[in-house]
């Protein structure tokens, strides 16, 4: 949601989620709003903060700030299977993103455009004291080659770090574990540092407009002490149908994932439980985000796409993605042994939807993911299902749901498991 308080100038923009997950012993998670075994877990997530845009003469100043929250719950304390090492789960975060530039156009003071920029990001996550803190400075040079495409390059500084605290030990060195099932922080230690990069940054890429409903971004350049990839493709060619697809490549925990997933979904997507909101110019899915709900902070490299269409009262749409995360922990600590660890998630999903006369409209979606641990003893999953709901408005506020759904999970070390599930219920809209 955005709200221009002041027009053209000054605006808010905020966002929530609120989810049911079911979480694997691996640490995997899906998106299944119908299970409701001891498995399921609730997610909430939401985030809001100002923009401003302004003029100094020829100059174009841009500011915002954004501040997010994001909370696992469980049901019952988790508790790893016999012979599996613990997977600390997320327990919440908070979130905050500062940015400022200021700059002019291509052929306005020069032949190039140039933007000055600085921005500050910080994820504090309760699990261990873990911090991710992130101050980075940097000029932009744009020049135009064609009517169409652009040449982009950036250079900057930047400092991140990544640090926590140690577990709680008793008497005999084991870590503490406490009522929740998650590690106690032992305060009274200095946190230590676990990933320390400061240094010359910078990209390079390509930027092709041929039409305001056709747009393609690619770069490539040094970050994290490494090369670095990521870019965008999106093509609305009507109303009725968009495509889009983004690569991406950061550092980041749970929560910050999360909230950078969800500011990704358009205002005006059509509700669903695929976990991808697809709107007329846009779409986005937060699956990925929510593949894995470990604790750790990590680096992710992925690919998210989506495809909407719509045809008379119906609404069709398909997502899927790809996303690499390599976990990053403190030399020393009961985290130390995520250090390093790779896992994977790919996900796809698809969903129609429609009206049926003035007070009714159905929903039909299927999903599939699959999750791989990247450590023998915790294994792969795969999560696959299929739903169908019947929402009746009986009010103006007021309506009715009514679901049936069927949902399954294959494992390597555990036993496979298929329910079928029903959910009844009434939503009241403020």
């Amino acid at each position: 949601m955005s709200h221009q308080l002041v027009p053209r100038t000054l605006s808010i923009e905020a966002g929530a989620l609120a989810a049911r997950t079911r979480v694997e012993a691996n640490g995997s998670a899906t998106l299944n709003p119908l299970s409701v075994n001891d498995a399921v877990s609730q997610v909430y997530s939401l985030y809001a903060g100002p923009s401003l845009t302004t003029h100094a003469g020829q100059v174009a100043v841009n500011a915002n700030y954004l501040a997010g929250y994001t909370k696992l719950t469980q049901k019952n304390a988790y508790q790893p299977a016999a012979g599996q090492p613990r997977i600390d789960l997320f327990n919440h975060s908070l979130v905050q993103s500062a940015q400022v530039s200021a700059g002019t156009k291509a052929g306005t003071v020069l032949p190039v455009g140039l933007v000055a920029s600085a921005g500050w990001d910080r994820e504090d996550i309760s699990n261990l004291d873990q911090r991710i803190d992130d101050k980075r400075v940097g000029l932009q040079a744009t020049l135009p080659v064609s009517r169409t495409v652009q040449l982009v390059g950036d250079v900057g500084w930047e400092h991140i770090r990544v640090s926590s605290r140690d577990a709680l030990r008793d008497a005999n060195g084991n870590p503490v574990i406490g009522s929740d099932g998650r590690y106690v922080t032992d305060t009274s230690k200095p946190r230590t540092i676990a990933y320390d990069s400061d240094g010359l940054i910078w990209d390079a890429g390509v930027m092709w407009r041929p039409s305001p409903r056709t747009s393609l971004s690619a770069f490539i350049g040094r970050r994290y002490d490494s090369t670095t990839y990521f870019g965008s493709f999106s093509y609305a060619p009507n109303t009725r149908s968009s495509l889009n697809v983004s690569v991406y490549d950061g550092i980041s925990g749970f929560g910050s994932s999360l909230s950078n997933a969800l500011r990704q979904v358009p205002t005006d997507f059509a509700t669903g439980a695929t976990g991808c909101g697809i709107g007329a110019t846009g779409g986005s899915c937060v699956n990925g985000a929510l593949s894995s709900v470990s604790s750790s902070v990590f680096r992710a490299r992925g690919v998210n796409a989506t495809y909407g269409f719509a045809m008379g009262r119906l609404r069709l749409g398909v997502g899927a993605g790809y996303v690499r995360r390599r976990f990053i922990a403190a030399p020393g600590t009961v985290l130390a042994q995520a250090n390093g660890t790779v896992d994977q998630s790919w996900y796809v999903t698809g969903g129609v939807s429609g009206q049926l006369g003035r007070d009714a409209s159905f929903s039909v979606a299927v999903y599939d993911a699959w999750y791989d641990s990247g450590t023998a003893l915790l294994g792969t999953s795969n999560s696959y299902g299929i739903y169908a709901s019947y929402y009746r408005r009986l009010a103006d506020r007021l309506t009715a749901t009514a679901s049936v759904g069927l949902d399954g999970v294959s494992r390597d070390l555990a036993a496979d498991q298929l329910e079928a599930t029903g959910l009844v219920g009434l939503r009241y809209t403020l």
